[in-house]
């Protein structure tokens, strides 16, 4: 007895088939015949199952990202509008800032302004307590004294006079001004008008200008000196002040003085 081959075995039984007839029944003969394969109906069966089950399973997978960010939108639509107002919150916190840093710097500057303004007045305040406090003296004096050097040797001089309790109602006279030279030798300085005498005439108190020059081929030195005559030509004062290092600007400083303090003066006219 020949053993047919496995695939044959394996063909012989996915393809046995029963035979369906139909038989007339008043004839008794049969009219139709089919063949129907049971094996291989419920195989092919089974294997479309099995496929639109893969079918099924695959597209649910690539499609389930897309499930997913669906699902998420109404979260992203939400954070995007949290986004846009926390936005809009900065952006007005940011001009409330800017607005708040121009207040301050104008607040700043207001405050400098009015401090400057303090000082200045303070400092006249202190000016005319001075010249009330000398005008209870008698005499002439020199209370202040300031230089400030030029070019070509020269000098924009500032001093006030005070006239103390006298039985004159008006002081007057004239100023010289002197500069030592390198070796110690006293110069007399020219003024703006031409002259070397600067005059005066004061009731109270005076603020004085003049320009100096010095004539002198030679470097002046640091001594400047000022002589203070009576309209007889008495001398009434003679002070000396050594100029600041620094040139322009620099404050003088007294070597010799009879009641006077330091500063810095408006230029005007005699009182």
């Amino acid at each position: 007895m020949d053993v047919k081959p496995w695939y044959q075995r394996f063909r012989d039984w996915l393809l046995q088939y029963k035979q369906i007839m139909v038989i007339d029944h008043r004839g008794h003969k049969a009219t139709q015949s089919r063949r129907f394969y049971p094996v291989l109906f419920w195989g092919l069966g089974s294997l479309l199952i099995l496929v639109l089950m893969a079918t099924s399973f695959l597209a649910g997978s690539y499609y389930k990202p897309f499930w997913k960010q669906q699902d998420l939108r109404p979260q992203y639509l939400q954070l995007q509008r949290l986004y846009q107002e926390l936005r809009g919150t900065l952006n007005d916190t940011t001009t409330q800032l800017g607005l708040r840093d121009e207040q301050i710097n104008m607040l700043q500057e207001e405050i400098k302004a009015q401090t400057q303004k303090q000082e200045a007045l303070r400092e006249r305040l202190h000016v005319y307590d001075t010249l009330l406090a000398a005008r209870k003296r008698a005499g002439l004096q020199l209370l202040q004294f300031q230089v400030h050097a030029l070019e070509h040797h020269q000098f924009d001089v500032d001093l006030t006079l005070v006239h103390g309790e006298d039985k004159k109602r008006y002081a007057n006279g004239w100023i010289k001004l002197f500069m030592e030279d390198m070796k110690g030798k006293k110069h007399p300085l020219l003024l703006s008008t031409g002259k070397y005498k600067w005059p005066y005439r004061i009731e109270s108190h005076g603020f004085l200008h003049e320009t100096a020059r010095w004539l002198q081929s030679g470097q002046p030195g640091r001594v400047m000196y000022v002589h203070v005559y009576a309209s007889n030509g008495k001398v009434l004062l003679r002070q000396q002040f050594t100029l600041g290092k620094k040139g322009i600007d620099d404050h003088v400083e007294k070597k010799q003085q009879a009641g006077s303090s330091g500063g810095t003066q408006p230029r005007q006219s005699a009182h």
